[in-house]
């Protein structure tokens, strides 16, 4: 991905070496141009500010330069001074710029073990009943759902008493209630008041359905250490990464988006005094589908989805001298920053593939409003 670069202004430097050495006083000077930290991001791409985009940044900057005093004293064996310098120098002349630093050791195993724990723990959390994020639309389309369950358990349990009673009636007893079998049905178990309630229900709940159920989970994960390092350069330095990943899903039934297709008949539009008890149950049939297509599935649909990780680190050398008859002075400073963002854009959930455990639609009247329906439409009669 192409990449933005920024260049800190370099700065010049100036080292001193001056004391008595070859038989003589010396004051020389040098000057060194040293780079002082460099910016990098990928080139900007436009978002809808409701998806992650691909992204990275990179800041690197030395925070603070001193430097460092050497004092070099050499005598003969006749004991006459032969040396006694001073060197004031800088470590940045001597070591890579800070933005070419590698990883400490095993620091990229360290990244991907918590990489990992973001990726499970962030599915775990889709797991998560508790940790659904849907605020009032899935309340709203659980309450609806629950009052359709009622009612329809209720329309359920009216058509099963009415076809007994039927059962027991004579032919000509059959022949009497058959004119007034809609009022009868209407007032006696109030079963026109249950339909056009279900039926209202079964409509706002289908339109609930149609609008997409979003399920959200995050999880963050870090890890410090610290490094010690030898040698003339000697660096400690504290590192941290984190890792975050994060998930947008769709609660999705492919049922349920088809059931507007289905043309159902509205009550309201029906003369109850020719209602037959075997279109009761028929159009209880499409209430009973409704309610089954919540419970039979809580699949997710990935929506979208990202991995972001972080790296810092803190790094401070001061200098050591390898040289005996050297006395360190002035053991100097060379104090840098990193910062490195890198966020990656998910096509899809990182595998294995992730289905939801639990539904959060599913629930004990439901459940017996779909077992009363199943009975009420299998034993059906006409």
């Amino acid at each position: 991905m192409p990449s933005i670069i920024v260049w800190d202004q370099n700065e010049t430097v100036e080292e001193i070496l001056e004391g008595y050495w070859s038989g003589s006083m010396h004051d020389e000077r040098y000057y060194y141009s040293v780079p002082r930290g460099v910016s990098s991001r990928s080139t900007p791409t436009s978002s809808d500010g409701h998806h992650p985009t691909w992204y990275s940044r990179e800041e690197v900057h030395t925070v603070k330069e001193s430097p460092y005093k050497v004092r070099t004293r050499y005598s003969n064996s006749n004991g006459e001074l032969v040396e006694d310098s001073l060197r004031t120098q800088y470590m940045s002349v001597r070591v890579s710029a800070p933005h070419t630093w590698g990883w400490p050791p095993g620091w990229e195993g360290q990244t991907s073990n918590i990489e990992a724990r973001s990726i499970t723990k962030a599915r775990e959390r889709l797991r998560d009943q508790e940790s659904f994020n849907i605020g009032v639309a899935i309340a709203e389309a659980k309450k609806t759902a629950e009052m359709l369950a009622s009612v329809s358990s209720r329309l359920a349990s009216a058509t099963e008493q009415a076809r007994q009673w039927w059962s027991r009636k004579s032919g000509r007893a059959r022949k009497a209630a058959l004119a007034t079998s809609g009022a009868w049905l209407e007032g006696y178990y109030g079963w026109g008041s249950l339909a056009r309630d279900a039926f209202a229900l079964d409509a706002r709940l289908r339109r609930q359905l149609n609008e997409p159920l979003l399920i959200s989970s995050s999880f963050v994960s870090r890890h410090t250490d610290e490094f010690q390092e030898g040698g003339p350069w000697n660096g400690k330095s504290k590192w941290e990464v984190l890792a975050k990943v994060g998930y947008t899903a769709r609660i999705e039934d492919e049922f349920a988006r088809q059931l507007d297709g289905w043309g159902l008949l509205n009550p309201l539009e029906v003369a109850w005094e020719l209602v037959p008890f075997s279109f009761c149950v028929d159009w209880l049939i499409p209430i009973g589908n409704t309610l089954s297509s919540i419970t039979a599935t809580a699949g997710l649909r990935f929506h979208h989805g990202y991995m972001t990780t972080r790296h810092t680190f803190d790094y401070q050398r001061r200098y050591t001298s390898p040289y005996s008859g050297e006395v360190v002075e002035d053991a100097g400073l060379l104090h840098t920053t990193m910062k490195r963002m890198d966020r990656r854009v998910l096509s899809g959930f990182l595998p294995p593939q992730l289905y939801a455990e639990e539904n959060p639609f599913r629930g004990p009247r439901i459940i017996n409003a779909i077992a009363l329906l199943t009975q009420t439409i299998l034993g059906r009669r006409s």
